[in-house]
């Protein structure tokens, strides 16, 4: 009426932008979300082949092999002329030797596939920033109005 035009409350402007900041926390935890179940998707595609191989190596290891390592025990005792026990000790030591480097690669295979899921910390770390300096701007932007009022 006096020529100057409406200016909102700063209730108003206060609830446009906690309102606009709800949206924004609500539209990054769905993306959140959406990505965590991607990186899972990929991690699980991923682990299926070295979780296989780490069971394969353990089941070669504790089922078949005794009795492979047992006829190569009696093959270097009948047919290289070791001594009972030594064949024996060299035959179980390379067993090992082999099933540690299977189970190995296995793991290391397993760790990579599940690397995938530094996207969605690395993701979630940096949302998390970004709320921290939305509320400071909102609480320096409120503290500056409280000042001018």
């Amino acid at each position: 009426m006096n020529g100057q035009r409406g200016q909102t409350s700063p209730a108003g402007g206060v609830k446009k932008n906690l309102a606009g900041l709800t949206h924004d926390l609500i539209s990054l935890a769905e993306l959140q979300a959406q990505l965590v179940a991607v990186d899972l998707r990929d991690s699980y595609s991923r682990s299926v082949v070295p979780a296989v191989l780490v069971v394969t190596a353990l089941l070669l290891a504790l089922g078949a092999m005794p009795v492979i390592l047992l006829g190569i025990g009696w093959a270097l005792v009948n047919l290289a002329g070791f001594g009972e026990g030594a064949a024996f000790l060299l035959v179980s030591l390379t067993a090992i030797g082999l099933a540690a480097a299977a189970g190995w690669w296995g793991v290391q295979k397993l760790k990579a596939s599940l690397g995938v899921l530094t996207r969605s910390r690395r993701e979630l770390s940096e949302n998390v920033w970004w709320i921290k300096q939305a509320l400071l701007r909102q609480q320096t932007q409120s503290e500056l109005y409280r000042r001018h009022v």
